[in-house]
């Protein structure tokens, strides 16, 4: 098998490994501790809500895991199942099946991804193949746990064991439609700024390819979001300063529990022309936060609502995003959210609590920036 390490250059791996910066500084303590009243009607030019259809007796009650948009469709995971709804929010399948057969997965689904149409699914150290009327193609057994589709290349982040004993400091292998690997992508930075310890735990998490600008990955507690961009180049894109809430390595230790609130890790990030909102976890256990960047401001904050309750929220609604796509966000509304507000500005939000119910799926919000 071909061997090629895609990197930018010889000259930019050399740069980049004698300290090449970031193009963008966030100042993530500041941000943290400056709160800021926003509601998203106030920073988006465009929202549009899309109710998702029930569908016989199986739904979607609870939280939307993961959300993809492929075509004329949005795909949302459950953690056990992906189904696949209509711009209009109208039902059109379930994919893959369920169970402990041949042509099944088992176990939580730890990630997807669709590609010309088809479904690639990673459950249990396998990735299973069904088309787009749920056929099964084919499965295999795999090394990663996450899936993104970036140049119509599947790409794939490596354990971290793998990391940590390859020399080439291989972080991700791409693959054609039929998982074959046909390429690698290597970073040279930072593997020995990390405990062994740390490093055997988790080396690098990858945040789902954003439709926008390429897939991102950022070292577990490392502060630089790096960038692998279209032709699989990798560089530094953000520097997250986290200042006092940097998770130190030494007290990633479970006899330190107890003092993990005073540091944030990073969950996601969510990236448009104007704005990078970055999704925080208290600690490894704590309550998710947000920050919103605004990038021709490079100002740093925690939006909140009226009453100064930390979160995104839409005309008085909690709203949780999900994925990016084309300088949009996409998220969901709870419908028990919805039913409690009540005093509602927006229309269109009007006529939808009007007719839903508690036992209603979620609501998705599209955000145009």
């Amino acid at each position: 098998m071909k061997k090629i390490l895609i990197l930018l250059s010889c000259v930019l791996i050399l740069s980049c490994t004698q300290g090449a910066s970031p193009t963008e500084t966030i100042n993530i303590e500041n941000g943290i501790d400056k709160k800021k009243n926003v509601d998203f009607i106030e920073l988006a030019k465009d929202i549009s809500f899309v109710p998702l259809e029930n569908f016989g007796k199986q739904s979607l009650i609870g939280d939307i895991y993961l959300l993809k948009e492929h075509g004329d469709s949005y795909y949302v995971c459950t953690n056990s199942t992906i189904i696949s709804f209509n711009k209009h929010g109208k039902f059109l399948r379930q994919y893959g099946l369920p169970g402990r057969g041949p042509e099944e997965y088992s176990g939580y689904i730890s990630d997807f991804d669709i590609k010309k149409g088809n479904i690639y699914i990673i459950a249990n150290r396998h990735i299973y193949c069904y088309d787009t009327l749920n056929n099964f193609i084919f499965k295999d057994s795999v090394n990663f746990t996450q899936v993104s589709v970036l140049d119509d290349k599947i790409v794939g982040l490596v354990p971290p064991s793998d990391v940590i004993c390859s020399e080439d400091h291989i972080i991700a292998k791409v693959y054609d439609d039929r998982i074959k690997e046909i390429d690698r992508i290597a970073i040279q930075e930072s593997q020995d700024s990390i405990s062994t310890d740390v490093k055997n735990l988790l080396a690098f998490q990858p945040f789902s390819n954003d439709g926008y600008s390429g897939l991102y990955i950022k070292e577990f507690l490392g502060e630089i979001i790096y960038n692998i961009s279209s032709g699989f180049k990798v560089y530094p894109r953000f520097f997250l300063k986290m200042g006092k809430y940097q998770f130190p390595i030494e007290m990633f230790d479970f006899d330190k529990m107890d003092k993990w609130n005073e540091y944030y890790l990073v969950g996601n990030i969510f990236n448009t022309d104007k704005y990078l909102i970055l999704s925080l976890q208290n600690g490894l256990m704590g309550k998710l936060q947000y920050l919103i960047y605004d990038k021709t401001s490079k100002d740093c904050f925690t939006p909140t609502d009226q009453n100064d309750n930390k979160g995104f929220y839409i005309d008085g609604i909690i709203f949780y995003p999900l994925y990016t796509c084309d300088n949009r966000i996409v998220g969901y509304i709870k419908p028990e959210d919805l039913i409690d507000q009540e005093i509602i500005k927006i229309k269109e939000l009007q006529i939808i609590k009007n007719e839903i119910k508690l036992e209603s799926n979620p609501v998705l919000v599209i955000i145009s920036l």
